[in-house]
């Protein structure tokens, strides 16, 4: 049996190779910064808003990629959306993976998250591959990962299963200006 089953919360994580130091923000211990989007100033203080970080810190759609070994000499790569919704839970995810043992796995993620004061946390998740479009051997698993908040728009990620190393990023997806996606 090949491990791309095994692996699929790597993938299903979108973990792509950068490992954030467990850095959150500036010298008193909190990113402060101000950006525009669709015409709005959005502050983001870096804790919530209550002095330190929380489930809501982690909220809306991020694009997630990763790469790493899943064991036995196996790599994967990987990316996909995954969907936070501000309170603990992962849903409405897509993944695709590819591996060095040949394996496609189209699929889906849900799960659920913790977020720590300090801006630490971890993510539980199932990926459930797609009833069609898979090549090889992939089949649903249940992984997790250790996060870090780096700022409202980048999440590290590290898969904590044992036996793998796979690295990633969550950063957030944002819509593009006029929001209507035709391109004018």
């Amino acid at each position: 049996m090949r491990l791309m089953g095994r692996s699929s919360f790597a993938i299903a994580l979108g973990f792509v190779g950068t490992l954030a130091l467990a850095t959150t923000g500036m010298a008193d211990g909190h990113h402060h910064s101000t950006h525009k989007a669709h015409g709005s100033v959005n502050h983001w203080d870096g804790d919530g808003g209550g002095g330190s970080f929380g489930l809501g810190d982690l909220n809306g759609t991020y694009v997630n990629s990763f790469q790493g070994n899943i064991g036995n000499g196996v790599w994967v790569v990987g990316n996909g959306l995954l969907v936070a919704d501000g309170q603990g839970n992962i849903t409405g995810s897509s993944e695709l993976l590819n591996d060095s043992a040949g394996d496609f796995c189209p699929g889906t993620i849900s799960g659920t998250y913790t977020v720590n004061g300090d801006g630490t946390g971890g993510l539980n998740v199932t990926f459930t591959p797609a009833a069609t479009g898979t090549v090889g051997t992939c089949s649903t698993v249940n992984e997790t990962a250790a996060i870090v908040i780096v700022s409202e728009d980048h999440v590290s990620v590290v898969q904590t299963n044992t036996g793998m190393a796979v690295l990633g990023n969550l950063v957030r997806q944002h819509q593009p200006e006029g929001g209507d996606g035709g391109g004018d």
